[in-house]
């Protein structure tokens, strides 16, 4: 996405929250070959206006020890992943981890050690089922080539849907850098994004970003872009609605099964 489609959907704005909010976190684990592990928080709740709201809230890279023979790597990031969420109050179902790499032993441990309600997402993986739009209910695996894309995609409509608040530079410069082109031919065409190894740099932060919206639609929640044609034509409905004047016409309580009876019908 571009930078100007950040600012036209208020993506770098704050939040006042109406009532409270829920606080949940994601975490790259993209630990070896000189990434970072990247743990993020996030908070959701609706705005004074009413609306949905996601704050990006906090980012921290977790320092880990490669050569420490008696506590693996994977363990290291498990038992600050967990202290850092209980300190946050933030419950096992409001959790995310990515599984490339180090990631599934760690979710593994996470899972035993912890809760098994927290969610793993193997960015690696096949497309879902789910619907790629509110507007188009065709499922990812139809439109993208695999699961980074879909996520990908996914941070994307909820931008457009003017769901996002809070976000940093360095996430923004990553959505903003990464392409994407259109492969394959005919009904077979599918979008596909830029692979890590092509980037300049590992956009940890964005993929720790995209593991949370991840979260976001495995929980149901889903992005509703009110387009200006869209809400014309909302409108539209609406205003033909009224003017049927159901409650006025003659027919208004008939039933249509016995206007097709005959009259001399003695039921």
């Amino acid at each position: 996405m571009s930078e100007a489609t950040l600012i036209r959907f208020h993506a770098f704005d704050q939040v006042t929250w109406k009532t409270d909010f829920t606080v949940s976190a994601s975490l790259d684990p993209a630990f070896g070959g000189g990434d970072d592990c990247t743990f993020r928080t996030f908070k959701r709740g609706n705005d004074t206006t009413g609306k949905l709201k996601i704050l990006c809230w906090e980012t921290l890279n977790l320092p880990v020890s490669a050569n420490d023979p008696t506590n693996p790597a994977e363990y290291q990031i498990a038992a600050k992943v967990r202290e850092l969420c209980k300190s946050r109050g933030i419950a096992p179902d409001e959790f995310v981890i990515g599984s490339t790499g180090i990631g599934r032993g760690t979710g593994a441990v996470l899972q035993r050690e912890w809760s098994p309600r927290i969610q793993i997402v193997d960015e690696n993986g096949s497309p879902s089922d789910m619907p790629m739009t509110s507007e188009n209910p065709r499922p990812a695996k139809e439109l993208v080539d695999r699961k980074v894309t879909e996520l990908w995609f996914s941070v994307r409509e909820f931008v457009e849907a003017d769901m996002i608040r809070g976000l940093d530079r360095m996430t923004a410069n990553q959505l903003c850098s990464r392409t994407y082109e259109d492969k394959g031919s005919g009904g077979g065409r599918k979008d596909s994004i830029q692979k890590k190894d092509e980037m300049l740099h590992s956009p940890n932060e964005a993929d720790a970003l995209a593991f949370y919206i991840h979260l976001l639609r495995e929980k149901g929640i889903y992005p509703k872009i009110e387009t200006p044609v869209k809400q014309k034509e909302v409108q539209s409905v609406e205003k033909a609605v009224e003017a049927w004047a159901f409650e006025e016409r003659d027919d208004a309580y008939s039933d249509p099964l016995l206007d097709l009876m005959p009259e001399s019908s003695n039921f």
